[in-house]
């Protein structure tokens, strides 16, 4: 189950329950997201007082055996060819391929 935790007692590596939106209406950190130093900081510049954090009963990690992360990275990779090389450089793009390396590893395994 997911617990309300104040800033104060967020940590890095913690996983987000709930999507957390500013006072625009602006999503500031998805759902399932992993907390990292840069999120925290973030949540005090716009005054968030805290976060729904996953438990750790909630769900099961689920781990990418190696053999196919390469497989999938390539697999998805291929939906993104006719992107310029500057664009796959950016941090985002990076937490996009993990996606969709997660959500084809899933269905694999279902």
């Amino acid at each position: 189950m997911a617990e309300y935790k104040l800033l104060k007692d967020l940590e890095v590596g913690m996983l987000i329950a709930e999507s957390i939106i500013n006072n625009y209406g602006q999503l500031m950190i998805p759902n399932g997201s992993t907390l990292s130093e840069k999120h925290i900081k973030l949540l005090k510049t716009w005054n968030i007082k805290g976060a729904k954090i996953k438990s750790s009963e909630d769900e099961l990690v689920f781990v990418i055996p190696a053999f196919m992360k390469k497989e999938l990275r390539d697999r998805v990779l291929s939906k993104f060819s006719k992107l310029r090389y500057s664009e796959l450089s950016t941090e985002l793009f990076n937490d996009l391929i993990e996606m969709g390396i997660i959500y084809h590893a899933k269905k694999l395994k279902n």
